[in-house]
Parts: C-alpha cells; structure tokens; sequence
C-alpha cells in the first residue's frame, strides 16, 4: 500500500516534477552556452595572433625573395663587367704587342682605351 500511495503522491504532483526539471536543463543550457561564448573569444583572440604572425612571416618570406633577386642581379652585372673588362684588357694587350714595334698609335687601340674608360 505504501507503494501506491507513493505512486499516487508522485503522479499528483507531475507538474511540479516537470517543472523542476525544465528549469534545471534551462540553467544548464544558459551555463553552456555562456562557456561557448566565452570559448569562441578566446578562439578569435588566438586566430587573430596566429593571422598576425602569418602576415609578419609572409612579409618576411617576400623581403628574403625580392634581396635573392637584388642580389643576383647585382652579381650578374658584376660578373658581366668583369667578362668585359677583361675582354677589353685583352684586347688591348693584343694590340699593344701588335703595335709596339712601330712608333704611330692605331686609331682601333685609340677605341678600344676609349671604350674601356666609358664603360
């Protein structure tokens, strides 16, 4: 008998029952879904310093591109200068010891002093 009068207590009183346990799962609800929000800012915050980090990075990457390129064409002109320069020393060497026997000054040895000294 005890068991139904339990029984019936508990079914009378349902409204209280479901009323208890909705405002329970609405404080959970509410409790959770301020822990969400509170996770996406920290979230955000962490995309936001890892975005900045990539762009310093990516900024990087194209100042180390754009000094390889400076600096190759720097060496390729040098080295260019340098094959011509020693192309015209060479040339000249050649017409000195061609020439040095004989006393006038060739006009192609004339050129060629006056192309090393505009170059």
């Amino acid at each position: 008998m005890n068991i139904l009068l339990f029984l019936k207590t508990l079914i009378s009183n349902w409204k209280l029952y479901v009323g208890l346990a909705a405002i329970a799962v609405a404080t959970y609800f509410a409790w959770s879904y301020k822990n969400l929000e509170l996770e996406i800012e920290q979230y955000k915050q962490k995309v936001s310093a890892l975005n900045s980090q990539l762009v310093d990075a990516q900024t990087q990457v194209e100042s180390a591109k754009n000094n390889v390129k400076i600096v190759t064409k720097v060496v390729t002109k040098r080295e260019y200068y340098k094959l011509k320069g020693n192309d015209i020393v060479q040339y000249v060497d050649r017409e000195v010891v061609k020439y040095d026997n004989t006393c006038p000054i060739p006009k192609e040895f004339v050129d060629a002093v006056n192309k090393a000294a505009t170059k």
